[in-house]
């Protein structure tokens, strides 16, 4: 025993720990047990009461004492055998509690050859053990369960085959049986869902199908502005981009055609008259009224480009009136270097040679 310093005025624990009342109990009975002045009898008494309350160590430990103690006490032998059965009896029940534990372990891991196994000992151990039958029915379960597992993988590969063929009848008669054999688990709800979707999709197809013939139609009547709505509502759904590139395509074709001649003829007539007057916003106005009218064609962007190049030149001829004004003032002044300077500019205009050496010799004579 460890060597314990004691407070004379305390409660009996050791100086400097705090023990519980079990820890102290434990203690005063250690050093009861190996008090020399112990009679022989209360020895066995208390050893019998210790292992009657199932305390196998304390009994061994006060048997141990006895036995060097006074040997021919009567009772020892016979409490002897009783301690090595009880420590027989605690070894069987620990390792029927592993073995119980490896059992159960292995039926929720659904093992049943490590489960057969382990019920097999368990079984040695206690051959009649309470929950032999539970045991076994739980282990049967196990291929049952397989079993079923196995046939509801087949009905859902089968569910999917039906789906993807379009067997609506058939999807749904998997369904119910799935919903039968295993209600509520997610194989069966998982497949719920597939089938609803399915549904779903094939109801949209439908209706896809009857927009794009309502499409067509409208565009044989030529009717291109409900026909532009019917396809923008159609572009809202799952329809595949050529599908709508297909049917925009044709929707600028027919309104290509539509643009007739007449139209383009008298178009162009006012067109003509704006351009004579040098009205270039109201040339603009026209060319863009073609370019909404007849989109796919090429003639808009031409007026345009027609336009600028007009109202560029138009502003490059007044650009030079104005400088030549200008330079016969300083001329006519005999202000030299101001008309030097103005012959300067008239030279970034681009204009005729012969009119700019004119220019030219009329300063040198100043």
């Amino acid at each position: 025993m460890a060597n314990l310093r004691f407070d004379p005025e305390g409660d009996g624990a050791p100086a400097g720990t705090h023990l519980t009342r079990a820890e102290r109990h434990r203690l005063l009975t250690e050093i009861e047990d190996a008090a020399p002045g112990q009679r022989p009898e209360s020895m066995l008494a208390r050893a019998q009461q210790a292992l009657q309350g199932g305390n196998v160590e304390q009994a061994e430990r006060l048997l141990s004492a006895l036995e060097e103690r006074a040997p021919g006490t009567p009772g020892l032998a016979l409490l002897q055998q009783q301690l090595h059965e009880a420590r027989r009896q605690t070894r069987r029940e620990s390792n029927r509690r592993a073995a119980e534990e490896m059992l159960e372990r292995y039926i929720q891991q659904r093992k049943k050859s490590l489960a057969t196994l382990a019920l097999e000992t368990l079984l040695e151990l206690v051959p009649n053990h309470p929950r032999r039958e539970d045991y076994e029915r739980w282990i049967d379960e196990i291929d049952r369960e397989a079993e079923l597992q196995s046939q509801i993988e087949a009905e859902v590969a089968a569910g999917r085959d039906a789906l993807d063929s379009g067997d609506w009848r058939e999807a749904k008669r998997v369904l119910a049986l799935l919903r039968k054999l295993a209600p509520g688990s997610m194989a069966a709800e998982t497949f719920a869902r597939d089938l609803e979707r399915a549904e779903r999709s094939r109801a949209e197809g439908a209706s896809i199908e009857q927009r794009k013939q309502r499409i067509e139609a409208l565009l044989a009547a030529r009717q291109v502005n409900e026909a532009e709505v019917e396809i923008d509502a159609l572009a809202e759904l799952s329809v595949p981009k050529v599908t709508l590139d297909f049917l925009r395509k044709r929707l600028a074709e027919i309104r290509a055609e539509l643009c007739t001649a007449a139209e383009l003829e008298s178009m162009e007539s006012v067109y003509r008259q704006h351009l004579a007057r040098h009205g270039w916003q109201a040339a603009r106005d026209v060319a863009a009224a073609i370019g909404e009218l007849c989109p796919t064609s090429d003639r808009a962007g031409e007026m345009f480009d027609e336009i600028n190049r007009l109202e560029a030149e138009e502003r490059r001829q007044k650009s030079v009136e104005q400088g030549i004004a200008t330079l016969e003032d300083f001329i006519a002044q005999g202000r030299r270097a101001e008309a030097e300077l103005a012959l300067k500019v008239l030279r970034g205009l681009d204009i005729d040679d012969q009119q700019l050496k004119h220019f030219q010799q009329r300063i040198d004579r100043l």
